[in-house]
């Protein structure tokens, strides 16, 4: 077995507003157990009839100032980005800009639409995805301070038109499904990562990381966090998995509750004991 890349629970940070400092935020992180996590650094959007924008969830100082908290209580510190097809170049540059902030420079990619916005499976369409996820992939990699690890984390089912054996092939660190709302799509979705990874060469070494939700859909389609009792029941459809899991990471930080905290903090305790690795 590979050694692990990324070990233990983590979340998703989104933009960071607000008053909240980063030892508050530092702290948040530890008391719900959490070993490592992504800030959110770089945002590509197609706007409607317009171009594709570039922009920045937070800003590279910024990060540096939270991920130095972070970092300081041991807790792992990555930097995570949106991409869109045909603005790798920008990507590559933005992402570079925020990875150079961190004590180790390391990445998490999140490309769902932008890797393939036609969502078309055609030939043409498909080669685009591929040479699109190339570009990013390799041109992190051709970066003056490159990154010691890329993951990825994409749509738990991934569609047909989304380039996944593309990202494969390019020897990723770690990569996992969001599945965070419904738990019947948990073992669906590990199982097809696995069952593509398998058959990839390039993955032999790479890590399986699924995504877990702190939110539930509201009647209305809204989002609300999950109660307790929810999250409780979503986190331990993991244990339950056949599939040894080492790491996983949830979306997003701004969803956790105080009553969330100590669900949260008992599950990062179990996984680090080994439930999430037990036997078929």
């Amino acid at each position: 077995m590979p050694a692990n890349v990324v070990e233990g629970t983590a979340a998703y940070i989104r933009a960071i507003t607000g008053t909240r400092t980063p030892s508050e935020l530092a702290d948040r992180m530890q008391a719900c157990g959490f070993s490592w996590c992504a800030i959110g650094a770089v945002w590509q959007q197609a706007t409607t009839g317009g171009p594709i924008r570039t922009g920045l969830i937070n800003t590279p100082e910024k990060i540096g100032r939270y991920a130095a908290a972070l970092e300081k209580r041991g807790i792992d510190t990555f930097v995570w980005g949106y991409p869109w097809l045909t603005k790798e170049a920008e990507f590559v540059t933005a992402m570079g800009r925020a990875m150079a902030v961190l004590a180790k420079p390391q990445t998490l990619l999140d490309p769902e639409l932008g890797a393939n916005p036609s969502k078309s499976t055609g030939k043409l369409a498909m080669q685009k995805a591929a040479d699109g996820a190339k570009k990013i992939v390799n041109g992190l990699r051709a970066l003056p301070r490159k990154p010691l690890k890329i993951g990825m984390s994409t749509y738990g089912i991934p569609p047909r038109f989304f380039p996944l054996d593309a990202y494969l092939d390019l020897s990723l660190d770690f990569v996992g499904g969001q599945t965070y709302k419904d738990n019947a799509t948990i073992d669906k979705s590990i199982a097809l990562f696995r069952m593509h990874m398998d058959t990839a060469p390039a993955a032999k070494h790479t890590q399986l990381v699924p995504n877990f939700g702190l939110f539930s859909e509201t009647p209305t389609g809204g989002v609300r966090s999950k109660y307790p009792e929810e999250l409780r029941s979503h986190l331990y459809e993991f244990v339950d998995d056949p599939e040894p899991i080492d790491g996983m990471i949830g979306w997003a930080e701004n969803f956790i509750t105080v009553k969330q905290i100590p669900v949260l903090k008992t599950f990062s305790e179990s996984m680090r004991r080994g439930a999430c690795l037990l036997p078929p």
